[in-house]
């Protein structure tokens, strides 16, 4: 029989899976811990401190040594900021959640004044870039421009059925949720990322995000966005969701299509994606 686990023991392994993530990347880092209305935030500093900051934010049910592997390669020419989203690991260390969600945007704009950063270019993977978009309308006066990442919040889902889910109870309920994120999100190589997606699914901390974001918050953005999309993505429509970012999206640039993929990019994505925001910030654009 299998011996359930305290919580403290499942979040100690979580945080050795975080760990190990991050040494396996084998680059020099610094680890800070900056204090905000919603709790500490734990944020990576890596790269060259002369480079221009570049921001990322991660996925749901991930943490920031996940979304710092995508842009591996980008380490040498940015000075790279990884911060673990309010909803992470973080914050299951203590015990807290958001209280008033309509909040959330000023947690960004507390991060980058404490860290004194400016004239950024931000990075936002699928729930990560869901966070970029609310944190620019709230305010992107420290924001150069945005490379969005599957991102989540400007379509609406129709990829989990959470009443569903729902009745099927608890313990059925969880391993459905593991199941539906390993088959849709995941590389199934990353040994790293599916011992977090199951450490999460002991605690009963997997979320599948169902936000969207209101049309005046999107009319309120006025710095330059970069998509990448993804053609069969099955958390985000692709019809759709081009549909929307053309029309609700004023200050939108340019797209990049990736192919064969699932929700969240493969290792085989990573040196496309690192060349093309290596592009974009080398190249000048006005809106």
């Amino acid at each position: 029989m299998k011996s359930v686990k305290k919580k403290s023991e499942i979040i100690q392994e979580l945080q050795t899976v975080y760990c190990d993530k991050l040494d396996s990347l084998q680059i020099p880092y610094q680890k800070v811990t900056v204090e905000s209305t919603f709790g500490d935030t734990p944020v990576i500093l890596t790269g060259c401190e002369e480079k221009d900051p570049l921001v990322i934010l991660h996925a749901e049910n991930s943490a920031a040594p996940f979304a710092l592997a995508v842009l591996h390669d980008l380490h040498d020419a940015f000075r790279i900021i990884a911060i673990d989203l309010p909803s992470s690991i973080g914050h299951l260390i203590e015990n807290k959640s958001i209280a008033n969600d309509d909040m959330i945007e000023q947690w960004l704009f507390e991060i980058l004044t404490w860290l004194n950063i400016e004239n950024i270019t931000i990075v936002g993977i699928s729930f990560g870039a869901f966070m970029a978009i609310r944190s620019m309308a709230f305010d992107s006066r420290r924001i150069k421009r945005a490379i969005l990442i599957a991102p989540l919040g400007l379509t609406t889902p129709d990829y989990y059925d959470p009443e569903k889910i729902g009745s099927e109870g608890v313990s059925s309920a969880r391993n459905i949720k593991e199941k539906y994120l390993l088959s849709t999100c995941f590389d199934e190589k990353d040994i790293d990322a599916l011992s977090f997606i199951s450490l999460l699914s002991e605690l009963n901390q997997i979320r599948i995000p169902t936000h969207e974001i209101a049309e005046e918050k999107l009319a309120a953005i006025n710095t330059p966005i970069y998509i990448i999309l993804i053609d069969e993505d099955p958390w985000t429509p692709y019809n759709d969701l081009i549909y929307n970012i053309r029309t609700k999206l004023s200050t939108l640039k340019e797209t990049l299509l990736l192919f064969h993929t699932k929700h969240l990019p493969d290792k085989k994505h990573y040196p496309v994606i690192a060349a093309y925001i290596k592009k974009i910030c080398n190249t000048q654009y006005s809106i």
